[in-house]
């Protein structure tokens, strides 16, 4: 079940919503629950942090932050891929627990077999 909830923004933010929407194929209403959701389960000293750093006027401590999250999001990603082709038995179990290297080299194996198989 869903609950309406009106906000007002200010003219900038609103802009950049609306952009991310259009360039996301979404809705305006669907981009604004979502950044909510994932906003609102993220512990309090995190959400005030990226507030406090927002409102400094200085983009480049943010875009950092940013970029270290987007990277972090990529390797928790990755870890749950690899549990899930562990399950399937797609990939050997020991890969679970598989080190950057490790995994970078049975991706590389797997890629590999599949272009022979194909070519």
């Amino acid at each position: 079940m869903s609950s309406p909830i009106s906000t007002n923004l200010d003219d900038d933010v609103a802009q950049r919503a609306r952009e991310i929407a259009q360039r996301e194929h979404r809705s305006l209403s669907n981009l604004v629950a979502n950044a909510v959701a994932v906003f609102t389960d993220l512990p309090k000293e995190l959400r005030d942090t990226l507030l406090e750093l927002r409102t400094m006027n200085d983009g480049a401590d943010l875009r950092a932050l940013a970029r270290d999250m987007s990277a972090l999001a990529a390797r928790a990603r990755l870890e749950v891929a690899t549990r899930r082709l562990a399950d399937e038995g797609r990939f050997s179990a020991s890969l679970r627990e598989a080190s950057d290297l490790d995994l970078l080299e049975a991706g590389t194996a797997a890629a590999q077999a599949v272009s022979r198989r194909r070519g």
